[in-house]
Formats: C-alpha cells, sequence, structure tokens
C-alpha cells in the first residue's frame, strides 16, 4: 500500500500516490533493510567508489572524520557509513540510525575480503587486472556525465522545461469524499438509513468504519485514476452532496458521501522543482553523449556478428551471497490498516463500482 509520507495509516483501497513512498511495520520494515543490504553488499563498489571520491557533494557532516572501526590498521571514519548509505537508494528515506550498524559491517566485510585479496596478490592476477580497469573506466564516465550534467542545470533552464511541461498539462476531474467501510451489505445499509435520518457522516465513520482514524472517513481529494475501477467509477458518476448506495470492493462495502468535485491544477514550479531537475538531466544526458562520440570520432569497424568466436568470459571469480535473513511471515496475515488522504489530491486507487445490493 502506497501513501503519503506523512500519513502514519494506510487505507486498504488506496492502491498508489504521487510519492509512491512505503510505510511497513517497524519488525518487517527491519526486516527488509537487512535483506536490501545484504544483496547490495556486492553491487554498490563501483557506485560506492564514484560516490566518495567523485561525487561534489556527499553526506559527511561535522564528525565525519571519526574513526568507528579498525580492520587490520585500516580505518573506518563515519564518513565512510554516511557515503555508503548515500549509495543505496533504497535507504535514502531511512533514518540513518537504523541502518548505520548493518552499514559499518557491510563496509568491515568488504575490507576484510579485499585484505584478503591483496594478500592473495589477486590484483595480479590477468583477468582481475582487466575487471579492475573496466571498473575504473566505468567509474570515470560515470563522473564526467555527472559534472556535465550537473553544470549544464540551470533556474533558467528548469524554468523553460516547466513552462514546456505544462504545455502538456490536463486537468483531471478531482473528488473530495468521506467513506465508511464495513464488512457487511447489511451493516452498510443500516449505516445508510441512519445517515438518511440524519446521523453525521464524521460520527458514524470514526465509530463504525473499519479504517477509523479519527478524521471522520475524509479520504481527501483524489483524481479517478488513484483509485481502485470499483470505488472510483462509482464515486465520480456521483454529484456534489450525494449520499452512495452501498459500493461493493474488495475490502468489503462502502458508503460515500461526495463534499466536492473540481478539477486539478497545474503544479507550482518550486513544489516540482527536483522533478524537474531529474527530468532535464535524464533528457541532456543524450545531447551529452551524441556530443562526446562526435568528439571522439567514433569508428564501427564491425556492427553486428553474424558468426564467430565465443566472448570472452568474466573473471573467475566465484562470489557465494550470503542467505537473506527470514522474511516474517506473521506479517502476511496482518490486515491492511486504511488510508488517511490528505485534501491535496494524491493518487488514491479504490475498488469497477458495484453499487448493486449483493448478498452479504
Amino acid at each position: 500500500m502506497t501513501q503519503k509520507k506523512k500519513t502514519n495509516k494506510v487505507d486498504p483501497i488506496v492502491t498508489r500516490t504521487e510519492t509512491e513512498s512505503v510505510q511497513r511495520p517497524a519488525k518487517k520494515l527491519t526486516l527488509s533493510v537487512l535483506a536490501v543490504l545484504t544483496v547490495a553488499l556486492w553491487g554498490i563498489v563501483l557506485y560506492f567508489a564514484w560516490e566518495r571520491y567523485m561525487k561534489p557533494e556527499s553526506m559527511i557532516n561535522a564528525d565525519g572524520s571519526k574513526v568507528v572501526a579498525v580492520v587490520a590498521g585500516d580505518p573506518i571514519r563515519l564518513s565512510d557509513v554516511y557515503e555508503m548509505a548515500a549509495s543505496i537508494p533504497q535507504l535514502n528515506e531511512l533514518p540513518f540510525e537504523m541502518i548505520y550498524p548493518q552499514i559499518l559491517e557491510n563496509i568491515i566485510n568488504m575490507k576484510v575480503l579485499l585484505k584478503g585479496a591483496r594478500d592473495m596478490g589477486l590484483e595480479k592476477d590477468p583477468k582481475v587486472a582487466r575487471a579492475l580497469t573496466l571498473a575504473h573506466d566505468q567509474i570515470l564516465s560515470q563522473a564526467y556525465l555527472s559534472r556535465r550534467l550537473e553544470a549544464s542545470v540551470t533556474p533558467e533552464k528548469l524554468k523553460e522545461l516547466y513552462d514546456e511541461e505544462m504545455k502538456h498539462y490536463q486537468p483531471e476531474e478531482r473528488v473530495h469524499a468521506r467513506h465508511i467501510l464495513v464488512k457487511t451489505l447489511k451493516e452498510a445499509k443500516d449505516i445508510r438509513i441512519q445517515l438518511e435520518n440524519g446521523a453525521d457522516f464524521a460520527v458514524l465513520a470514526n465509530s463504525k468504519s473499519l479504517d477509523a482514524n479519527g478524521n471522520g472517513g475524509d479520504l481527501g481529494a483524489f483524481t479517478k485514476n488513484m483509485m481502485i475501477p470499483e470505488f472510483g467509477n462509482a464515486v465520480f458518476a456521483m454529484k456534489k452532496g450525494q449520499l452512495s448506495e452501498p459500493i461493493k470492493t474488495p475490502f468489503g462495502w462502502h458508503i460515500v458521501l461526495v463534499e466536492d468535485k473540481d478539477y486539478t491544477t497545474p503544479p507550482v514550479f518550486e513544489d516540482i522543482q527536483e522533478q524537474l531537475q531529474q527530468l532535464y538531466m535524464e533528457k541532456n544526458a543524450v545531447n551529452i553523449l551524441k556530443e562526446a562520440r562526435a568528439a571522439a570520432d567514433v569508428k564501427i569497424v564491425q556492427p553486428i556478428l553474424k558468426k564467430g568466436p565465443v566472448a570472452p568470459t568474466a573473471p573467475e571469480t566465484k562470489v557465494v551471497e550470503p542467505t537473506p535473513p527470514a522474511l516474517d511471515t506473521a506479517a502476511d496475515n496482518v490486515v491492511a490498516e486504511p488510508v488517511e488522504k490528505g485534501i491535496s489530491g494524491e493518487n488514491v486507487n479504490l475498488p469497477a463500482a458495484d453499487v448493486s445490493d449483493q448478498a452479504s
């Protein structure tokens, strides 16, 4: 389930949001972190090297020079842990204190294995030497591209891109609604009768809804594509102020009150500046590569190879991947909690609308 970062509960009817961030129970999250760290141990070495020595802005704070471990006389500093954490995108949203112990262990493991490799003189092995040369070239080429891209980004360029993107912006119909979710059709009908007789929707939502979280069943503002079809089709066919018949979804039966209907407005430049920068760099990377190829006078002597010698194999160094930690199977049996939607209108997917009186 996905939701806004600031939201603490997850609504079972929501399938995705604009931020696409994910929250899980702490125990399950910890296990997932350990699994990511274990698998990433071997895959991040090249990127870590570039991040540490080439990236202009690094995650080093005032006490980054503090020694936190020593391996065979080689110190590991707090800045090393910060930088390795920064090189793993999956961990960017997690508190550094949470991932620090495992990151430190990974660095220690890497240092220990590196010492063993040097003691064996593996850097002199022809296949390993070729792999090191390739890694060296990859790091330098990535650093060059990164520097060129960062230098190309200016506020004026981003504003031009924003104006161009907004030319294609299409407003979408948006609904602001509340809902009450129950297990059976009978419960839904009973609640609808109470509402028709003057009961307060928010009060009933707080006391009767399966996803009650004290906000009176408020789903905030959302567009149709944010909801699963069963829910979205029914709600967007309603009028402002209308109370729905019971709506069946995979999560139960919903009674919905449409509080308002309008259309989305273009995002403000400042709110999407980071996304614009990423988009601009992605587009400009192609241009930089074209310029570099032209300047290098590239000539492809043999564009295709129909039949020929077998391609050279990679170094015969076998890497045994550690066994990932066991998953918390108990967490799979937990029923998803409902979502508290903001009024800003993130993506909220609800369940094709079945408003018929089906048997519970």
